[in-house]
């Protein structure tokens, strides 16, 4: 009889200073070096409204992920990684279930996440901790239009109970759902999230047709694409507030403009008319949490 093999005990834990060196060394390993989480980490590191998670192997740093606060009731888990010499070994799981327990026991609310169609480990993660697929969405781009603005106007402050209740209303439409995009992070949204907006001057509307658009501008010079935060057409054809939208895009002298619509064969028409192509391989999934009794959650 063979003796039995003893596996070594993953260990998750609060991000610690010392991890910083294992976690940048993962970080070129993934994506072939293209991992976005060398720009990011530092910040971060330095939020303490939300937090970071470790996986520990034998005294080694192996894998990570990020619990974000966004509101006192919305959460978002991301920048999954896991070093490529032990995938196999359950080390995503062990996080995560270890960041949703955590979660669990100090906050409420809901907890979100944005997964790539093709990454069926994160999937099934999610999927056996009671997470719900909200929506799949495609990325979509198109570049400016230089013509006027004929269907919308910037908002006002006082404009913002109506806003809010016509954004909110998305629940209810066929195709739409009702988050703000802040680049690759989703949440519902929320009045003092939309005040500011509207104070930033990122918020359009048409008054006489229940219509809200929400643009984001450029990150930088060296990634000049703005994106569609929120969009709810009203009582406007979708293709009618797109083309706005690159109106908008071209008023203000950005040089690109994208949009992560969900699938739906309406929406990829009204895209396509309005002048967006789809940006092929980036579809995602997004995923809600479904809370359950705490005896529910999977424990690898």
């Amino acid at each position: 009889m063979k003796p039995d093999i003893i596996q070594p005990i993953v260990a998750c834990r609060p991000y610690l200073p010392q991890d910083k060196t294992f976690l940048l060394e993962i970080a070129r390993q993934t994506w072939d070096g293209n991992d976005y989480l060398p720009f990011v980490l530092d910040g971060w590191i330095n939020d303490t409204s939300g937090w970071i998670f470790c996986a520990i192997l034998q005294g080694v740093t192996v894998g990570m992920i990020r619990l974000s606060h966004l509101s006192d009731t919305q959460w978002w888990l991301e920048g999954l990684r896991v070093d490529p010499a032990v995938k196999g070994k359950k080390i995503g799981q062990h996080l995560f279930t270890y960041a949703l327990n955590f979660w669990q026991t100090r906050y409420q609310g809901v907890i979100r996440l944005l997964t790539h169609d093709t990454n069926l480990v994160s999937q099934h993660i999610a999927e056996v901790n009671n997470f719900c697929l909200r929506t799949s969405l495609d990325l979509y781009e198109a570049p400016p239009l230089f013509e006027e603005v004929d269907l919308l106007k910037p908002a006002d402050v006082s404009d913002l109970d109506q806003i809010f209740d016509w954004l909110t209303e998305l629940e209810k439409h066929p195709w739409l759902i009702p988050y703000l995009d802040y680049g690759w992070v989703l949440n519902s949204p929320e009045k003092a999230m939309i005040r500011d907006l509207i104070l930033e001057n990122k918020v359009w509307v048409s008054l006489a047709k229940h219509a809200v658009l929400i643009l984001q501008p450029e990150f930088s010079p060296d990634y000049p694409v703005s994106f569609i935060q929120a969009i709810q057409p009203g009582q406007l054809k979708l293709e009618n507030i797109l083309q706005n939208a690159r109106r908008i895009l071209a008023k203000m002298g950005w040089g690109k403009l994208s949009w992560m619509a969900p699938v739906q064969n309406d929406i990829n028409t009204a895209v396509i008319q309005a002048g967006f192509v789809k940006i092929p391989n980036e579809r995602v999934r997004l995923y809600e949490y479904d809370p359950k009794p705490e005896s529910d959650l999977f424990i690898p």
